[in-house]
This record gives structure tokens, C-alpha cells and sequence, in this order.
């Protein structure tokens, strides 16, 4: 079946089936990361199921990792010479400890203020080691969750819905994603490799005409596991990633507009809409309607997981998305299988 005309809106709540940490567990992650190095302990398992002995193991690599990075951080000639690597673990200590005590809900709504911070080595320092420590954590998750089929699998419900052959990859939903992970990506690989057989560099091919958009960027690549221990992947983190904060001063447009327009094409031209997993924030919800006018989702059906969605919340939504949305408590497989399948 043909679903290209409906559209995903993809938030963290969608790739927790696949092991992938909301934007609060990210901060449990992180605020337990700080925690292990007061506490120095091995009993207790933490947030995540990640142990403290392995969270205190992954620390000491992160700030190798950290080190390593300095030779092509931010305005390296100037901020990041060799000589000031031992500063930059204290900056790592320094992070860790502010945001523990920061009672910002996310790492994202923490980064988001680093343009505050009048010392400039610091706000560097705090954006190289954010977005290392974002991608740090994500690629842990993925090596401690086994890939293959899991329970509440959307993804798989989508492929067996509209794949019968290779080319059938193209009938699949639009994407506009806000994740950094490329969970969605690596699923359809994996299926085209082992179901159809096909070559890697097909498969390859076959998804990057997905032209699945990321609004953040990404981390990694799909084709490609255990990637832990690959430093330029924490390089291209570095260089790819947007964190709103650290490029305030030229304006919140500069900062993704690569993607506005495409993203305001796929907003007007989908027919069904689906937020999957979103959680609605009121950036992220101005920029999707960014250049629409106020009639733009006439004629769409608009749906929408949210689960612990306030009805206050519900309203402010509708009027930053400027249409109404129906709701649905339910996991992204449920919305998508029973309560408004896809057509």
C-alpha cells in the first residue's frame, strides 16, 4: 500500500520500544553519571539498567573521549590547545555538577541557555562536552539493546504493511524526526539486508532516497553497529549537531534553515499527519508551522500519541500548530495498528 502522502512527526517517546532514552531518562543518564563519581559504588543498578560500575567505566573513556576531541573543538586554535586538555576534564566535572543542580527538565532545555554564560571558553567548553556526552549515551544504549523485533514495534508493523518488495520502500510515510538516533533508517536496512537480500550498498542506497529529515542531526550512521569506540563519530557530533544555544546570537532561522523548507513542503503536501512520541515543545511546534498560514492543515487529519498530554497542554498545542489535533493515550504501534491506521 501506498502511504507516501501521510507524514511522521517523530519525537524520543517513539524509539523507546528500541531502547532509546526519552529526553528525561537522557537527564536520569546524565545526573547518574555525575552521581557515580560522587558515590564510587557497584551495588546499585541505575536509571536505564546501566550499572554504576559500567556508567563509572564509560566516565573515565568519556573524558579520553573529551581529550582526544580538544585537537577539533569549537575554535580550537584558540580554546582548546594541547596544554589546556587537563582543563577540560574540569570542565567536564563543572558540566556534570550544573546540570545535576540546574532542575532543568532535559539536556536539550539546559544547552538551550548556554548563550547566558559570559565566559566564553566555558560556553564552548560546555557545548563540545554536551553534545559529546548526548552521543556518548545513545550509542551505550544501542550497544546494550540487541537489534531485532520488540515489543510495541511500529516500525515493523509499517514495513509489513506496505513492503512487498524492495522498491515498495518508497510507499512508506514521510519523516520529519527530531531524534538524533537513526533507529527508523536502520530498521528498513536491516529489513532490505535480511529479508530481501539485498547488498549492503543497495540497501544503503534505497534509504538515503528516503531523504529522512533530521531536524537536530544525527549521530552515526544506520549501516553500521558498535560504533562506541569510533572517535569521528563524536568529531561529526560536534560539527553536525544543533544545539539552539550555542548559535543564538545569529538567530534561531540560521540555525536549521537548511531544513525549513523542506519541512514546510512536507507539512502542506501530507494528507495524514502522525506525531509519534513528540512531546510538543513550543520551539519545535513554531518551527513545523514556520511559513504556513493559518488554513494550512484544511482538509489533513492530524493525530497524535499523548500519553501525559494535560488538556491544557492539549490546547496550547492546537493553537501553536494552528489546527486541532486528535489525541490518543496509547503507544505509537496502537495509534498506527488500531486507533487511526494509516490509509
Amino acid at each position: 500500500m501506498d502511504l507516501s502522502q501521510n507524514l511522521l512527526i517523530i519525537g524520543a517517546g517513539a524509539h523507546v520500544p528500541y531502547g532509546l532514552p526519552t529526553g528525561e531518562n537522557l537527564s536520569y543518564l546524565i545526573k547518574d553519571y555525575y552521581g557515580c563519581r560522587l558515590l564510587n559504588s557497584v551495588a546499585e543498578p541505575m536509571n536505564g539498567d546501566i550499572r554504576l560500575d559500567q556508567i563509572n567505566s564509560f566516565r573515565f573513556e568519556f573524558e579520553a573521549i573529551i581529550k582526544q576531541m580538544c585537537k577539533f573543538g569549537p575554535d580550537r586554535d584558540k580554546y582548546f590547545e594541547k596544554q589546556n586538555l587537563d582543563r577540560m576534564v574540569v570542565y567536564v566535572d563543572e558540566f556534570l555538577n550544573s546540570f545535576s543542580v540546574s532542575s532543568a527538565y532535559t539536556i536539550d532545555s539546559f544547552l538551550s541557555k548556554i548563550s547566558l554564560e559570559t565566559d566564553m571558553k566555558k560556553r564552548l567548553a560546555f557545548i563540545l562536552i554536551g553534545k559529546a556526552l548526548i552521543t556518548n549515551l545513545i550509542l551505550i544504549k544501542k550497544k546494550l539493546n540487541p537489534e531485532g523485533s520488540t515489543k510495541d514495534d511500529w516500525i515493523e508493523h509499517l514495513l509489513m504493511f506496505c513492503i512487498k518488495k524492495e522498491t515498495d520502500v518508497y510507499n512508506l510515510p514521510k519523516v520529519i524526526t527530531f531524534n538524533y538516533d537513526m533507529t527508523f533508517e536502520r530498521v528498513i536496512y536491516n529489513h532490505l539486508c535480511h529479508n530481501y537480500r539485498l547488498k549492503q550498498d543497495s540497501s544503503i542506497s534505497y534509504v538515503r532516497d528516503l531523504s529522512i529529515r533530521h531536524v537536530y542531526g544525527n549521530i552515526g550512521a544506520f549501516d553500521k553497529v558498535g560504533e562506541v569506540e569510533d572517535l569521528s563519530i563524536y568529531k561529526n557530533a560536534v560539527k553536525d549537531l544543533k544545539i539552539i544555544g550555542e548559535d543564538r546570537h545569529i538567530g534561531e532561522d540560521q540555525l536549521i534553515s537548511e531544513q525549513c523548507d523542506e519541512i514546510k513542503l512536507r507539512m502542506k503536501s501530507a494528507t495524514n499527519i502522525y506525531f509519534l512520541g513528540y512531546g510538543f515543545d513550543s520551539a519545535n511546534n513554531k518551527l513545523l508551522v514556520r511559513g504556513l498560514d493559518q488554513n494550512w492543515a484544511q482538509g489533513k487529519k492530524i493525530y497524535s500519541t499523548s500519553i501525559g498530554i494535560s488538556e491544557k497542554d492539549k490546547a496550547r498545542i492546537e493553537r501553536e500548530l494552528m489546527c486541532p489535533v486528535t489525541h490518543a493515550d496509547c503507544t505509537s504501534l496502537e495509534l498506527l495498528r488500531d486507533k487511526y491506521p494509516l490509509g
